[in-house]
């Protein structure tokens, strides 16, 4: 850790993102003036707390070697909408992005420190779909699949367990049905409602029967 960020904090109207809010909101025992965007009696922590969840997204990008790259925090801003617009424009959210970045930076990682008024690139980012539907399907074969996917999503996606009782009925659902000479319709039924004509697994709705 970077000794010069101890004590360093931001606050809540410093970001957009909604699930950073929360966050700082839940975690913040301390309210006062935030250094990067001016606000008074506001909800903070320090930024050494969100280098787990910009390390994780900082993965997703790399330095610019060849010319067509963009500054990192507007970047990310157009991909996550994770600042403030105004701290965006100011230059600040640059400032806050390397100081997070700074605060968890190991010089033994082989890594340059993040320098978020440099120009990056998009590495070849992970498939966030195919992961979804590995997770997915391998859930439904009763296998215990990590849910391997960015902190920074985590306030949109989650998993859910719930422990049913024996005996408990599931009902499937599958959207569309089988079409039947004369423009008739029949809701799909037996191997029908699990994709099998489709070759892709469909979400499932689970409801319990009292």
């Amino acid at each position: 850790m970077n000794r010069s960020s101890a004590g360093v904090r931001c606050c809540i109207e410093c970001f957009r993102h909604q699930w950073l809010r929360s966050q700082i909101s839940a975690r913040s025992s301390k309210r006062g003036r935030c250094r990067y965007c001016g606000g008074r009696d506001v909800e903070s922590i320090g930024i050494t707390e969100f280098g787990g969840w910009f390390g994780n997204l900082m993965q997703m990008y790399s330095r610019d070697e060849w010319g067509g790259g963009e500054p990192l925090d507007r970047l990310i801003q157009g991909r996550w909408g994770i600042f403030n617009p105004d701290l965006v424009e100011s230059g600040k959210a640059a400032s806050l992005l390397t100081h997070i970045m700074a605060a968890v930076w190991d010089d033994d990682d082989g890594e340059p420190p993040i320098e978020a008024n440099k120009l990056y690139v998009v590495r070849e980012a992970p498939d966030l779909i195919e992961r979804w539907r590995y997770f997915v399907t391998s859930s439904r074969e009763g296998l215990e699949t990590e849910f391997a996917f960015p902190d920074i999503s985590g306030g949109d996606l989650h998993r859910y367990a719930l422990r049913l009782p024996a005996g408990t009925i599931l009902y499937r659902a599958r959207p569309g049905f089988e079409a039947l000479s004369g423009g008739k319709k029949r809701p799909w039924s037996g191997d029908g409602i699990l994709g099998a004509n489709t070759g892709r697994p469909e979400l499932t709705e689970v409801r319990h029967e009292s």
